[in-house]
């Protein structure tokens, strides 16, 4: 048998723009997060239907991934 084990590794990071202000920097960090907050509300609402769904929730679940069934 054979393991396999990862060691000694690094997770580098770049700078790519520096922001020009602390308070620039605070104001992206608050948008993004506001962005990623609503993207999360958005699928909970998704759930939230779907369990709710008055039809078929298999087919509605099917149909959300491409999916058709009989």
């Amino acid at each position: 048998m054979l393991e396999v084990k990862a060691a000694g590794i690094r997770h580098r990071f770049r700078v790519l723009k520096r922001p020009q202000t602390g308070n620039a920097l605070a104001a992206d960090l608050h948008r993004r997060m506001l962005e990623r907050e609503q993207a999360e509300i958005g699928r909970l609402q998704q759930i939230l239907d779907l369990v709710s769904l008055d039809g078929c929730q298999t087919n509605a679940l099917a149909a959300h991934f491409g999916e058709a069934r009989q």
